[in-house]
């Protein structure tokens, strides 16, 4: 696996970045926790399940063997018994877990998968003294459990620091009361802090390896992703071309030859350049659309956290001065602040997007809601308003690119079916969903779920 991440490296022309007391960037810091933390959970249930099944087989053997003839100093109430109860521990705690809502279940599942590699490192300390009391031998067993919670576990700079910090304490602890000779003490102590410092260095390579190698699959499926969208975006562009855009060009063609006609009326005349400025403007319109899609495609989301409370009451402010049409905008939000990683610019555009369509299908009397809330494990977006909903024929095809669906308003306003394809897309390029719920003459609600911020 080492190699085929080095050569991936070298394909891709880049550098690895080691990360020995710094932290990566915060663009995929986030997604890259909760990676690690899923890989630790998976890690620590694995090698319980292989510890629990060891410690039970010792502990039937020791039915059958005779222990203490083999070895007089081991203690069948040692290291064995401790690791048989931190493997029922963790998998009682994470069966809890799965069935509770809590706050904060992701930093939670993390100290318990931490907890069970601090659990891992002190009983190989002490299966040396419990099973051998040997004190010649002591770091022998400890070495394996630090190299291998080093190599197995991603942890993060302070989390390495915290478990080399409870190993020191579990050594002195240890040697201090296992070991009687002064010149061997100090010797083990020495191996102790050299093991470490070992530790710390290959844990952090570790992390630097895998989160280099997070970077290079996000990197091939970014993209990825913009290679499809690109096609998608030619084909679609190739479709409006040679459809939506020749209707317009078509009536200027047709209107500018009877202009053409002598026997044209005045009154006629002025009507028919009325026509031809119409379809220019049908076809401004068309051809911006088709800019706003080619500038979404060539643009980077750059995301940052952003206290939502504070950013939707913003534009709720902005709109307030814009609204024209007599209906009511209101804000709807909880009392604790709410964070989200999303690139604010953005996100902006669909929100004002969601709003401006609500004012166009609201009668004056109405109401439009602009509302914020946490929504299971995610944080919920909502504009709802009073207006004349969307017929169901028509929600299927609401989101996709020149839409069908795309209606006049109320007052005339037009529509040329991309302002909610972008939006769309929008929200997905941030891990997001996008829901409808519309019922005709009743209303309408568009609903945004994005992960909630993970400090």
């Amino acid at each position: 696996m080492c190699l085929k991440f080095i050569n991936l490296v070298i394909k891709s022309g880049g550098i690895m970045q080691f990360y020995f007391f710094s932290s990566p960037d915060k663009s995929y810091a986030a997604l890259f926790r909760k990676f690690a933390v899923k890989q630790n959970v998976a890690t620590a249930r694995i090698l319980s399940v292989v510890i629990l099944a060891l410690s039970v087989a010792i502990q039937i053997s020791d039915l059958f063997v005779d222990y203490d003839a083999l070895a007089p100093n081991y203690s069948k109430h040692g290291p064995g018994i401790v690791l048989l109860a931190g493997s029922v521990v963790y998998y009682l705690a994470f069966f809890i877990l799965k069935r509770i809502r809590i706050r904060h279940k992701t930093i939670i599942r993390q100290f318990f998968s931490v907890a069970y590699a601090m659990v891992f490192i002190c009983c190989s300390l002490w299966l040396t003294f419990l099973a051998q009391h040997n004190p010649k031998n002591t770091m022998v067993f400890f070495m394996v459990g630090t190299f291998t919670v080093s190599v197995l576990w991603v942890l993060e700079v302070w989390e390495s620091l915290i478990v080399m910090l409870l190993t020191v304490a579990a050594v002195y602890l240890g040697l201090h009361y296992f070991q009687t000779d002064p010149a061997q003490y100090f010797q083990n102590l020495a191996v102790a802090v050299v093991l470490l410092v070992m530790f710390f260095a290959v844990s952090r390579l570790t992390y630097s390896y895998h989160y280099n190698y997070f970077m290079q699959v996000k990197l091939v499926e970014q993209k990825n992703r913009e290679i499809v969208l690109a096609n998608n975006a030619q084909r679609n562009i190739l479709n409006i071309v040679t459809h939506d855009l020749r209707s317009p060009l078509n009536n200027i063609t047709a209107i500018t030859k009877l202009l053409q006609d002598d026997s044209t009326s005045e009154e006629e005349r002025n009507e028919y350049h009325g026509l031809i400025l119409d379809a220019v403007r049908d076809s401004e319109h068309i051809i911006q659309d088709l800019m706003d899609v080619a500038a979404e495609h060539a643009k980077e989301s750059q995301k940052t956290e952003v206290h939502l409370n504070e950013f939707l009451r913003a534009i709720y402010m902005e709109w307030q001065r814009r609204m024209q049409n007599g209906q009511t905008l209101v804000l709807n939000e909880p009392f604790g602040m709410i964070s989200a990683y999303i690139n604010p610019n953005k996100m902006r555009r669909v929100i004002n997007n969601l709003i401006d369509n609500a004012t166009k299908f609201t009668p004056g009397n109405g109401t439009i809601t602009l509302e914020l809330k946490k929504f299971e494990d995610k944080v919920r977006i909502s504009v709802n308003d009073t207006g004349i909903g969307i017929p169901i024929e028509l929600q299927p095809y609401l989101f996709d690119k020149f839409s069908r669906a795309g209606r006049t308003g109320l007052n005339g306003e037009r529509s040329y079916g991309l302002g909610l394809s972008i939006c769309l897309q929008i929200i997905q390029e941030h891990s997001g969903e996008l829901h409808i719920e519309s019922k005709q003459k009743e209303g309408s609600s568009f609903h945004i779920d994005l992960p909630e911020y993970a400090a």
